[in-house]
C-alpha cells in the first residue's frame, strides 16, 4: 500500500503536495490523504464535525466524489448546512470520536466494581495481580468503561476496548502508585 493525496472533487492524484510532511497544507476536504491499495480503492473515509469531535456521517466514493452514506450529499452540498464539516481518514475520525469519550483512572468503592461485574456479562474478565474486567456495553466508539481491582483497592476509567491486562495495570500504576505518597492515592 502507498499513501498519495487525492483531490476529492476530481479523484486526482496531486503530485505537487509532500505526503506526511509539514508542507502538505491544511485545506480541509479539499485534499485529503488516503492510503491506497495496488486496486486504486481507497480506504474508509468519514466526515466529521471537529467542533464536537463527532463523526457526521461514514463517507463512500461514488465514482466521482466522497458521498455521505445517507443521502449521497458531497462535501460541498454537505457545507451548506454546517460550514466546518471535513472529510478525513476513517482511522482519523475514529481517533477523535474516541478521544471524547475517554476518562482517566479513578478509584472508586467496592459496592461499585461489584454491582457492574454483576449487572451486565463482563468482557475479558482477567485474574492475576491486577484483576480487570471491560463493560459490555461500549460508551462511544470503541470506548468502554474498564473496572480494576489492584492491591485491595478498586478503579475505575473509559478508554478502549482493545486495552491488554497489562496495558489496565500499567495504567493504575501509573495514576496511583507512582511511587510517592502524593500519588499513591492515600
Amino acid at each position: 500500500m502507498h499513501t498519495q493525496n487525492v483531490n476529492v472533487k476530481t479523484a486526482a492524484p496531486e503530485s505537487s503536495r509532500k505526503i506526511g510532511g509539514e508542507d502538505l497544507p491544511v485545506m480541509p476536504g479539499v485534499y485529503v490523504v488516503a492510503q491506497t491499495p495496488g486496486n486504486g480503492t481507497c480506504t474508509s473515509m468519514a466526515f466529521i464535525i471537529p467542533s464536537r469531535q463527532e463523526i457526521y456521517s461514514w463517507a463512500r466514493w461514488n465514482g466521482m466524489e466522497w458521498v455521505s452514506t445517507f443521502g449521497a450529499a458531497g462535501l460541498e452540498e454537505m457545507r451548506h448546512y454546517c460550514e466546518e464539516i471535513q472529510l478525513v481518514p476513517g482511522t482519523e475520525a475514529m481517533a477523535m470520536e474516541n478521544a471524547r469519550y475517554r476518562k482517566p483512572w479513578e478509584e472508586i468503592s467496592e459496592e461499585r466494581y461489584i454491582d457492574q461485574l454483576e449487572v451486565l456479562p463482563p468482557v475479558d474478565w482477567h485474574w492475576g495481580v491486577c484483576e480487570s474486567f471491560k463493560s459490555s456495553e461500549m460508551y462511544g466508539g470503541d470506548v468502554t468503561t474498564i473496572f480494576a481491582k489492584y492491591e485491595g483497592r478498586f478503579f475505575e476509567c473509559r478508554d478502549l476496548i482493545s486495552l491488554t491486562p497489562g496495558d489496565i495495570l500499567e495504567g493504575i500504576k501509573a495514576a496511583f502508585f507512582a511511587g510517592d505518597s502524593v500519588n499513591s492515592g492515600h
